[in-house]
């Protein structure tokens, strides 16, 4: 499962590793508020900002309209998982990744 901090961790790794400009593309089939809430964190990470969890209330009055009645989710960022994931594992993967690309030039070492 990767969830919004999973996702913040990626793109900070992502961003130390090659500090260069970057373009940032997005999947579907996601849930909108996860959508919205991890590219929120995304630019944020890229801006160099910190931002707070709290959501504005305007964003969860205009959900509401659409009907829109949450998991209960009502934060930027997803709560800890308990257990936490494997994360030797995930930073391995995310090293396979990133050296795939690297060795094919999509991104400079």
């Amino acid at each position: 499962m990767v969830t919004t901090l999973g996702v913040s961790h990626v793109l900070k790794r992502v961003t130390a590793l090659f500090p260069g400009p970057l373009v940032a593309l997005g999947g579907g089939g996601y849930h909108i508020d996860s959508v919205a809430r991890s590219w929120t964190l995304a630019w944020g990470i890229l801006l160099g900002r910190d931002l707070d969890d709290a959501l504005p209330e305007d964003y969860i009055a205009e959900r509401a309209k659409y009907g829109a009645t949450g998991d209960g989710q009502m934060t930027l960022r997803d709560p800890a998982l308990d257990p936490p994931p494997d994360q030797v594992g995930q930073h391995r993967h995310l090293n396979q990744v990133l050296g795939f690309f690297a060795e094919r030039g999509i991104l400079p070492r």
